[in-house]
C-alpha cells in the first residue's frame, strides 16, 4: 500500500483510490503499448514498490502481461508492462478495434526510445502542456493530414501553440537533418505545428546540437537552394531530458 493509500481509511474511498490507479495504469498502457514499473509509478505518484503491488493484481485479474527484455549494455533484464486481449478489450470503444501487448514483438532498440517519450509527456503535463500525441497515434493521421515528417510527439504549449517532439537518442548527419529542417519549416507554414523541441538524451547533449544546427545553413525546396535566416532556425529549440521542461535554447541563440 501506498503512502498516500494508507491515510485514507474509508473502504469506499480505498477502493475509489484503487480503480483510479487501474484506470491511469490502463488507459496509458492503451495510449503507449508498453511501459515499465519507474514510469507508471511516476504516472500514478506512488513508491515503485506499491506500483508492484497494482501490477502483479492487474495481472492476476487478466488485465496486463510483462515481459522481460535483454537491453544492450544493460546486465539486467528490464521488464516491460501491457495490455493483454482482454485488458485491451475492456476499455476498447465501439467500433471494436483495440491493440494489446505482443510478446515478443518490441524491439530493444525502440523501448529506450519510447520510455523517453513517456517520460517528456508525463513531466509536461505536470507543467501545463495538453493534448499529448505519441508516435503510434501521429502514425495514423500523420499521412491522412499530408505530414511531411511524423514527430516522436505532439503536444500544445501553455500558451495554446502546437509543438512537435523530436526524442534525440542518436545524432544523424548534416545531410539528414537538413531535410527534417526544410520538412518541418514547411509543415510550419502550413499551420501544422508552431515550433519543433528537441529533447535530448544519452550520449546526444542539447548544447552540442543546437551548435550543430547552426551548421544548417541553407534547405533545398523543389531544387531549389534557400538560406535560413536566424529566424528559422528559431523554431528549432534544445534541451537535455533530465532538464525538461525548464529552459531551452535555440538554433539561433
Amino acid at each position: 500500500m501506498s503512502h498516500i493509500d494508507a491515510l485514507i481509511s474509508s473502504p469506499a474511498a480505498r477502493k475509489q483510490r484503487i480503480d483510479e490507479k487501474t484506470s491511469q495504469i490502463v488507459g496509458w498502457l492503451q495510449q503507449t503499448g508498453f511501459s515499465t514499473a519507474d514510469v507508471l509509478s511516476e504516472l500514478i505518484g506512488v513508491h515503485k514498490n506499491g506500483v508492484y503491488r497494482t501490477l502483479n493484481r492487474l495481472a492476476d485479474a487478466g488485465l496486463l502481461t510483462s515481459e522481460k527484455i535483454s537491453m544492450p549494455l544493460s546486465p539486467r533484464p528490464l521488464q516491460l508492462w501491457g495490455l493483454t486481449p482482454t485488458g485491451a478489450l475492456s476499455i476498447a470503444s465501439d467500433s471494436g478495434e483495440f491493440e494489446y501487448f505482443e510478446q515478443g514483438r518490441v524491439s530493444p532498440v525502440s523501448i529506450q526510445h519510447s520510455i523517453d517519450i513517456q517520460r517528456v509527456q508525463l513531466r509536461g503535463a505536470r507543467a501545463g502542456w495538453s493534448g499529448w500525441k505519441a508516435e503510434r497515434q501521429l502514425n495514423r493521421e500523420g499521412a491522412k493530414a499530408g505530414w511531411r515528417k511524423i514527430p516522436d510527439a505532439t503536444a500544445v504549449d501553455p500558451d495554446g501553440r502546437a509543438v512537435a517532439f523530436e526524442i534525440e537518442r542518436t545524432a544523424k548527419t548534416l545531410k539528414r537533418y537538413r531535410d527534417v529542417v526544410r520538412d518541418y519549416l514547411l509543415m510550419m507554414k502550413e499551420g501544422k505545428v508552431s515550433r519543433v523541441l528537441y529533447v535530448c538524451a544519452g550520449h546526444v547533449r542539447a548544447e552540442a546540437l543546437a551548435a550543430f544546427f547552426k551548421k544548417i545553413e541553407y534547405v533545398t525546396v523543389e531544387g531549389r537552394q534557400l538560406e535560413l535566416k536566424p529566424e528559422h532556425l528559431a523554431r528549432f529549440q534544445f534541451i537535455n531530458l533530465d532538464d525538461w521542461p525548464g529552459g531551452v535554447s535555440d538554433a539561433a541563440g
